[in-house]
């Protein structure tokens, strides 16, 4: 979803730590116990005020946990679903040319739902016989996650040297290439719990793309350079 990066994960805290603040300032521990019971459940330290109060706070953490539950899990689950579908993730992103920007795509950068307007991309460059990005080329989209990346493109992915902008933060990476050698018997980008070599102990050597994080917010899943 378009929202700032780790926003429920800061709104938890927030809710979290004035929790804590809340029930410290309250809390009076000269209080008989049963003094606000309320019913057959005693609460020596609150009143039904206090209760209230307390309720509040759990209910905001509850929606704020479900929130982060719906742009993390379900809303990629919903764009995988789509799969290759061309008229599938036209219909998502409410595709349609740009009517203030000649060229221009627009597109609800969160689906059929939760956007408040529209937003759109472009981009200039190589492409392939299937019109996807093919060779050097600039994407831009100027949502607030979107990004302006300049650099290689393959079947329409991006490829490592290319260097990308998020338009909202202003995050900067690069895609750089670095060189391996290995003998474990997976690959590049498999893993195992238990690695094991490669008979003969023959030593493999190549390349791989990786991104990095360089100047702005550092993006946690990303490497810094």
């Amino acid at each position: 979803l378009s929202v700032p990066e780790n926003l429920p994960a800061v709104w938890a805290k927030a809710f979290g730590w004035l929790l804590v603040i809340w029930a410290l300032w309250l809390y009076e521990p000269d209080i008989e116990p049963g003094c606000h019971s309320q019913g057959s459940v005693p609460y020596p330290w609150a009143s039904p005020e206090e209760q209230a109060v307390f309720s509040i706070f759990l209910a905001l953490e509850a929606v704020t946990f479900l929130v982060w539950v719906f742009i993390t899990q379900i809303h990629p689950c919903c764009i995988n679903c789509l799969g290759s579908a061309f008229w599938a993730l036209r219909w998502f992103w409410r595709l349609r040319p740009s009517c203030t920007r000649p060229g221009w795509t627009s597109y609800l950068p969160n689906g059929p739902c939760c956007t408040p307007r529209r937003h759109r991309f472009v981009y200039d460059g190589e492409v392939d016989s299937r019109g996807r990005p093919e060779g050097r080329g600039t994407w831009r989209d100027d949502s607030y996650h979107g990004e302006v990346l300049e650099g290689d493109w393959r079947h329409g992915q991006p490829v490592a040297p290319f260097v990308s902008r998020v338009f909202g933060s202003g995050a900067i990476s690069l895609g750089l290439r670095v060189g391996y050698g290995t003998t474990r018997a997976e690959g590049v980008s498999g893993s195992s719990s238990v690695p094991r070599r490669v008979p003969g102990g023959q030593m493999r050597f190549g390349a791989i793309g990786v991104e990095c994080s360089v100047a702005g917010g550092f993006l946690a899943h990303l490497p810094q350079k």
